[in-house]
């Protein structure tokens, strides 16, 4: 099974940058790839990980995604948007 989690609405690079760095250091977290045009982040898990694994690490994304937002002190990522595709 393939799971995969896109993040939309971080509107600058450096919160971007940080999606990326502080997502994939979870080892059940194969890739996370961000298109800077786009500003998006996706999110894929390793095949082994289970979906319920998965979910539990996606949990606290909306908290990790506050507190990048608040490190960098940027003001203009407020809304994030996502989308889990479980195949």
């Amino acid at each position: 099974m393939s799971m995969n989690l896109t993040i939309k609405g971080i509107t600058c690079l450096t919160c971007l940058q940080l999606v990326m760095e502080k997502t994939e250091q979870h080892p059940l977290i194969k890739k996370v790839k961000t298109n800077k045009s786009t500003k998006t982040a996706l999110i894929q898990a390793e095949k082994e990980t289970n979906q319920e694994d998965f979910l539990d690490i996606l949990s606290s994304t909306p908290d990790i995604l506050t507190s990048i937002s608040e490190s960098a002190n940027c003001h203009c990522c407020t809304e994030f948007y996502f989308n889990l595709v479980l195949d």
